[in-house]
C-alpha cells in the first residue's frame, strides 16, 4: 500500500487513509492493542488508492473476527449506532415540546395542568 492512500467515506468526502484508526476501533471494540496492531498493519496492506470505507469496514471485521467474533460484532455494531444516530444540525432546529405536550407525557410541568382549566385527580393530600 502506498503511504498517501487516499480512502472514499461514506458521504462522498475523500481522505487520506490513517492506520491508526483503525487499532483505535479495534481496541473499542475490546481488543487486545497488540492484536489491534497487528489487524491495522495487515488491512493496511490491502487498501488500494480511493478504496471505499465499506470495504475497509469488512475486511477489518474479517480480521478482528479471527481473534474474537464477539469484538467484530461490537465493531460492526458500533458503525451502524454511529450513522443511525441524529447530526447535530438536526438537533439543534428541533423544536421544543408546547407547554400542552409537556404536561401530557408527564414532564415535570405536570403540576400546572390545574392551572390549564383542568379539576384535580383528588389524589394528594387530604384537606387539614
Amino acid at each position: 500500500m502506498p503511504m498517501a492512500a487516499n480512502i472514499v467515506k461514506r458521504d462522498g468526502r475523500i481522505e487520506a487513509f490513517i492506520p491508526e484508526k483503525i487499532a483505535i476501533s479495534c481496541v473499542r471494540a475490546g481488543l487486545n492493542p497488540d492484536i489491534a496492531h497487528t489487524i491495522s498493519v495487515e488491512v493496511s496492506k490491502k487498501v488500494y488508492q480511493n478504496m471505499p470505507t465499506n470495504e475497509i469496514r469488512k475486511l477489518v471485521a474479517k480480521w478482528i473476527a479471527k481473534y474474537d467474533k464477539t469484538a467484530a460484532k461490537r465493531y460492526l455494531d458500533y458503525g451502524e449506532r454511529m450513522w443511525s444516530r441524529p447530526s447535530p444540525e438536526s438537533i439543534l432546529h428541533r423544536h421544543r415540546p408546547t407547554r400542552r405536550k409537556q404536561i401530557e407525557f408527564g414532564g415535570k410541568k405536570r403540576a400546572k395542568a390545574s392551572r390549564l382549566g383542568k379539576k384535580k385527580s383528588g389524589a394528594g393530600r387530604p384537606p387539614r
